[in-house]
């Protein structure tokens, strides 16, 4: 490793729960208070995201946390405004308009496939596919993209696309870490194959 790359100070990730607390306590009271006076809600609304996306982009909290964040103080300032309407009594359960909105099913075969992706890479399945494309790709970024995107194909065909990509994406990050190549090209390319995949059969389905 080289000198530089020693001497580069690693990012430092927020995860001081007080930082946290005050930056969620900061940006909720600005947009309740721009929303009582009578600022226009998509212009609120649309602050809170792009801040939501800046601090995305400066990495200095969890990604997983700072979305949740986000959402959140979307639900809190929507329900106090009335834009989500009060839920319904289901079996004697009260359920939120915002719990009915879920599409639950989505989220079963995400949270699905990545149990199956994560299980079979740790098997060393994943790594010995990429080395048979990488073979025949010969290492060529233009045969392996490609390569990659007739497997998003034949997969999208026969599997949900969301499972054909999770199980993909996976396959092109290995491959571009052995390369050193970014993998970004490769993943834009698989997500519009894949919506060709899933015109093919009626098994799968458009995302």
């Amino acid at each position: 490793m080289s000198e530089a790359a020693e001497s580069a100070p690693a990012k430092k990730k927020l995860h001081n729960p007080l930082h946290v607390t005050i930056m969620v306590v900061l940006v909720t009271g600005l947009c309740a208070f721009l929303l009582h006076n009578g600022t226009d809600q998509k212009y609120v609304f649309g602050i809170l995201l792009a801040v939501t996306l800046g601090m995305l982009a400066l990495e200095k909290i969890n990604k997983a946390i700072l979305v949740l964040l986000g959402a959140g103080i979307a639900l809190l300032l929507a329900t106090w405004q009335g834009i989500i309407k009060g839920g319904e009594m289901h079996d004697g359960h009260y359920m939120p308009t915002y719990i009915q909105m879920v599409d639950w099913g989505t989220i079963g075969i995400i949270i699905g496939s990545t149990i199956f992706v994560e299980l079979i890479s740790r098997s060393g399945l994943f790594a010995w596919i990429s080395v048979k494309i990488l073979k025949v790709s010969k290492g060529d970024p233009f045969k392996l993209l490609i390569c990659f995107s007739g497997l998003t194909v034949v997969f999208s065909a026969f599997l949900n696309n969301v499972t054909a990509m999770i199980i993909v994406g996976s396959l092109t990050i290995v491959a571009c870490k052995k390369l050193k190549l970014s993998a970004m090209p490769f993943l834009l390319a698989e997500g519009i194959y894949t919506n060709i995949g899933g015109l093919l059969t009626l098994i799968s389905s458009i995302p």
